[in-house]
């Protein structure tokens, strides 16, 4: 399946991606900032989340900034 139409299909209003490598395999270059009407936002690595703890910070920010969980 694309990500475009899983995107279209499913009308997912964001889409994590987790890692660089997982990035790179959709796109090649630079991540876009939304398809379809869908943000992207480009997490730490599944393994850097589990091994250290400033991927872990920068997964938290990240998932805040993209409006996916509130602290409120």
């Amino acid at each position: 399946v694309e990500l475009s139409d899983a995107v279209t299909e499913h009308l997912f209003t964001t889409v994590a991606i987790f890692g660089v490598d997982l990035a790179q395999r959709f796109y090649e270059g630079e991540l876009p900032t939304n398809i379809h009407g869908a943000n992207l936002v480009q997490l730490p690595a599944m393994r850097d989340i589990a091994n250290q703890a400033a991927a872990r910070r920068s997964l938290w920010a990240a998932l805040c900034r993209a409006g996916m969980v509130s602290t409120a």
